[in-house]
């Protein structure tokens, strides 16, 4: 099974992660989407991150009725969660005839190069970026294979939704089904919990 890594924290798990994973599907039929959460991002300020078995519960609610896959080898480790390990993970689990290719949003191509392993990860994966920003920032480093997914950009971040959540506001259209509901239940992002 080719597979293309659809990583990170889904903090939460919105719409606009869902229509990335519909255009990568699109534009590559022959592969399956898997959803990876991260346990530590090595990238991002983990302060805000919620449990993982919060993050997990919905992702499923999210991906349920749809083609793509959870794949949650990254919050049932301890420690900080590297690109490198999750992709020869997944060689070992799925065997894929091609490369995986680890899709990622413009705005870390600045990055990609002090990524961990970097220059073994060039060997044995490729790159689809999708587009967050109107102006893009460029590639650092060369030697990457990549690829640009043709996407609108999605003005929609979990940092948006966390803000507009702990203010009391009600972000569900901007939720997959049952998201929201499961947000509200367990009492999530609000200010001081």
């Amino acid at each position: 099974m080719n597979i293309i890594l659809f990583g990170g924290a889904f903090n939460p798990v919105h719409r606009g992660h869902l229509y990335i994973a519909e255009k990568a599907a699109e534009t590559y039929p022959d592969y399956k989407i898997l959803f990876v959460p991260s346990r530590l991002s090595p990238h991002k300020n983990n302060e805000s991150m919620i449990a993982p078995r919060h993050r997990i519960h919905m992702l499923r609610l999210a991906l349920k009725g749809t083609p793509f896959m959870l794949e949650p080898w990254e919050t049932e480790r301890s420690g900080i969660s590297y690109t490198i390990k999750t992709v020869k993970y997944l060689y070992k689990k799925y065997n894929p005839e091609k490369k995986p290719i680890i899709m990622i949003g413009d705005d870390l191509l600045p990055i990609l190069h002090t990524w961990r392993k970097v220059e073994e990860l060039k060997q044995i994966a490729e790159f689809l970026v999708f587009r967050r920003e109107l102006n893009p920032p460029l590639l650092s480093d060369k030697g990457f294979s990549i690829h640009y997914l043709d996407n609108n950009i999605k003005t929609v971040s979990s940092t948006d939704l966390r803000i507009m959540i702990s203010r009391g506001e009600d972000p569900a259209d901007l939720l997959p089904t049952g998201v929201y509901d499961y947000i509200k239940e367990k009492n999530l992002y609000k200010a001081n919990t």
